[in-house]
């Protein structure tokens, strides 16, 4: 969500990083998400302003933390489809192009 072409696209969530061993409460928030524990990181929740879940990175194969593989990126971008009232098909088109252009870079 940081990266230059796909922060504007996004700009109705607002990304709140938790480190588990760093922060103090880091643990009670991933206690929280009992599904998480397992995922492996990254791992993320999508919350309503009252902290209502609205969905989460889980997908049919496991967690698409980082989406990279067509099945994890389609997944990512029917989630957002979902939950998302502000994008487009062409922003989400954007958004398909900047993880396929993304792969395995760090």
């Amino acid at each position: 969500m940081a990266r230059d072409d796909a922060a504007p696209l996004l700009k109705e969530f607002a990304p709140v990083k938790i480190d588990t061993d760093r922060m103090t409460g880091g643990k009670d928030v991933l206690a929280a998400y009992p599904r998480a524990k397992s995922q492996g990181i990254p791992w993320f929740v999508f919350l309503e302003p009252d902290g209502r879940e609205l969905a989460d990175s889980n997908g049919p194969k496991g967690n698409i933390g980082c989406p990279n593989t067509d099945e994890e990126i389609d997944t990512f971008l029917a989630t957002l489809k979902k939950i998302a009232a502000k994008l487009t098909e062409d922003d989400l088109a954007a958004l398909r192009k900047s993880l396929v252009a993304h792969r395995g870079k760090k």
